[in-house]
């Protein structure tokens, strides 16, 4: 089966995660799960000092597979969202004591904007869009972006946000303080890797836990 996550580590000790379950890197169980093994993989490695999560083919994330949701009968397994707590992905990324930057472009929505807002920086391109649009599927933010959100947009901004399942490109998510800083499609990963440097080497703001 094709692994739902990748991890590659460069020489300068960045590991670039990548979210890999085309088309639209949605967060089925199987990639939530991946995702959480393999940060904690490398947040546990000595040769690694920073990480970037991306998805691949130009798309973040475009949220959770609400198929995961719904139409379940008899037993749960440990596989299924609903038997834990959705936000073990975000936890593991809230607790993390190494520098942690996400790189969108294309989609990042529901709980694709969640793990990205979880992170110590954002990066995207300007075409990206951004959104927390679960209530539109009946859906409540689940992985922290009711409390992250506004923090970060202020609360007007945010309600608007998340009531209207309202998206942003990635240039008003920069004036928005949603997202950091804006790079170009081919440079994206080499700016967030960056980021990741200068937050290492305290040359950007960092959170307290670091």
């Amino acid at each position: 089966m094709q692994d739902k996550t990748a991890v590659e580590v460069g020489a300068d000790g960045v590991a670039i995660v990548t979210i890999n379950n085309p088309p639209f890197n949605l967060l089925s169980v199987d990639v939530m799960l991946s995702l959480k093994e393999n940060i904690e993989g490398a947040l546990s490695r000595d040769d690694v000092k920073a990480i970037v999560i991306t998805g691949t083919k130009g798309k973040f994330s475009a949220g959770f597979d609400v198929t995961a949701f719904g139409g379940r009968q008899g037993k749960k397994t440990k596989r299924e969202l609903g038997f834990m707590s959705i936000q073990f992905v975000t936890d593991t990324l809230e607790a993390a004591r190494k520098p942690l930057v996400a790189a969108i472009e294309g989609p990042a929505f529901g709980g694709g904007l969640e793990i990205a807002l979880a992170c110590h920086a954002r990066i995207s391109t300007s075409s990206a869009q951004l959104g927390l649009t679960e209530l539109q599927y009946g859906i409540l933010p689940g992985l922290g972006g009711t409390q992250r959100l506004p923090r970060l947009v202020g609360l007007p901004k945010a309600l608007e946000m998340i009531l209207m399942s309202k998206r942003v490109d990635g240039r008003e998510a920069q004036i928005i303080s949603l997202v950091d800083a804006i790079a170009p499609a081919d440079k994206l990963l080499g700016v967030a890797h960056q980021w990741a440097l200068d937050i290492l080497e305290r040359r950007k703001p960092w959170v307290i836990s670091l």
